[in-house]
């Protein structure tokens, strides 16, 4: 026994030995490599240094998704979880952080995702009271369930109400992608302020850019609830922003007594440029009555501006095949025109044209419309005017066009043209170059006016075509010479200044 145990402990000792050995390299191994540093001594690294510089700027540290304090406050009461991760607050909930705040009947806050969730209260007719309003920077809007995401900063709304420049959209379903870009479909766009909209034109699927624009896919017109599948838009631009830009103009809808239900005023905006615009307007009504209308506003900056607009109707009236049924045409034309007074001192040119077939007014006035009242006025008139000042001599010049008609007794009077041409006073025997008193002689002058005038008057509308130039219109031309003669004094209290004067 005692021989095997000799046997056994020298067959492991070399093994003991070598073993402990590595541990001891590597042991003195460092504490030469610590003493070699500490001595300022490198060791010559057999492999290259890298040739590029290690960066000298730091690692950007991401910047937290919370940026400021998130303040909420409740009414009633407010729960928070276990692991102070969820905040729970009932009754007149609000929830603020940076520009946000939400407000609802009830709010769930989760700070480990960052969502938060809001929804209203049913009262005791079940209908929904205390609904979240979301209100960011100039935005805000009504929802009846809302989700948002303060680090993605989308949402998801149910029941949402938007203003969007002068309609509003409803919407069931919204997705809010970007702080003022939202995706709905199925979703409602009116002028119409009441909760549930008379007519509204019916959005497919939209993406609506708060205060720029609305895109949508195919939309009809919904009249009380009853869809006009024809004409149906393939696609649709409707322009929100609040300032200038092209996009479809919506129609109103509504009932008159006479032409039956309409849609009025839908068409196309253009925004041309800096200078002018144009809106198309069309309208259309159930009893076989139709309209256009035309109007531009232009406008350079210190030169001149003004408006321009034509409307042009076909009213229907009664029963086909009936005695009564009858179509009466009908137009109106309006223009203003101003120029800047310091554009050109010397010529001047304005207009304000108001006119109309005479039974325009009274049949085609409506509450809203652009100078609906104008059928409590009998009279219209209008005037285009242009002057000519002719620099560095004594002549002037104007020319006249006027108008003016009686919507009673539809006669109509026209001026085409007033023209008139004057000469300031001259004294032709006045020396330029003046020396010693002014002679007699030299205190002769004379100015001279010129009016030109083309009329008829008081002539009934239909019959104006027929009237011939110029047996029906009074023409002729005027002039006026007045001779200016020195003044002497009569005795002593009487002053004498003879003059002549030719017509």
């Amino acid at each position: 026994m005692y021989k095997i145990l000799i046997t056994y402990s020298l067959f492991l000792f070399p093994f003991l030995l070598f073993g402990q050995e590595p541990e001891k390299l590597i042991k003195e191994t460092d504490e030469l490599a610590a003493e070699n540093l500490d001595a300022g001594f490198m060791p010559t690294d057999t492999i290259a240094a890298d040739s590029i510089p290690v960066d000298s700027l730091k690692l950007k540290t991401k910047k937290p998704t919370i940026e400021d304090p998130i303040v909420y406050n409740a009414e009633d009461s407010i729960v928070v979880s276990f692991d102070g991760q969820k905040v729970y607050l009932y009754k007149n909930a609000r929830v603020t952080y940076q520009q946000i705040e939400l407000t609802a009947y009830y709010i769930e806050l989760d700070l480990e995702t960052k969502q938060i969730y809001a929804e209203g209260i049913a009262d005791s007719t079940g209908t929904i009271v205390e609904k979240p309003v979301f209100k960011q920077g100039s935005e805000e809007y009504e929802s009846e369930t809302m989700r948002y995401n303060f680090e993605t900063e989308k949402a998801f709304i149910t029941k949402v109400v938007t203003e969007q420049g002068e309609g509003r959209i409803l919407s069931d379903r919204t997705k809010k992608i970007g702080k003022e870009t939202f995706i709905t479909e199925k979703a409602k766009y009116t002028t119409c302020d009441a909760d549930h909209p008379h007519f509204y034109m019916h959005l497919t699927k939209a993406k609506v850019i708060s205060n720029k624009k609305i895109v949508t896919g195919p939309a009809y017109m919904v009249l009380e609830d009853f869809p006009i599948y024809f004409p149906i838009l393939p696609f649709g631009y409707f322009p929100n922003s609040p300032t200038y830009s092209s996009g479809i103009l919506v129609p109103m809808y509504g009932e008159e007594q006479n032409r039956g239900f309409f849609l009025r005023d839908g068409g196309y905006y253009w925004a041309a440029g800096e200078y002018f615009d144009l809106a198309v307007r069309g309208e259309i009504y159930s009893k076989g009555s139709w309209g256009v209308q035309t109007h531009t506003n232009y406008r350079k900056r210190y030169k001149f501006g003004g408006g321009f607009d034509f409307r042009y109707n076909m009213n229907v009236y009664g029963e086909s095949g009936l005695d009564t049924y009858k179509r009466t045409p009908q137009y109106a034309v309006t223009w203003n025109h101003s120029q800047d007074p310091k554009a050109n001192p010397s010529r001047t040119f304005s207009a304000s044209v108001n006119l109309s077939s005479s039974g325009y007014d009274k049949q085609n006035s409506y509450e809203g419309m652009t100078g609906g009242n104008n059928y409590l006025n009998t009279q219209k008139s209008s005037s285009i005017s242009y002057t000519q000042k002719f620099e560095n001599t004594p002549f002037n010049m104007s020319v006249n066009l006027r108008h003016s008609q009686n919507s009673v007794d539809t006669t109509i009077s026209l001026s085409l043209p007033e023209m008139t041409f004057s000469m300031a006073k001259v004294y032709p025997f006045r020396k330029k170059v003046r020396s010693g008193p002014v002679k007699f002689y030299e205190k002769l002058g004379f100015n001279y006016t010129g009016n030109l005038r083309n009329s008829i008057s008081n002539v009934k509308e239909y019959d104006l075509l027929n009237k011939k130039f110029p047996d029906d219109w009074k023409n002729g031309i005027k002039h006026n010479i007045p001779l200016a003669f020195p003044g002497f004094n009569l005795a002593k209290y009487i002053n004498v200044s003879p003059s002549i004067g030719y017509d």
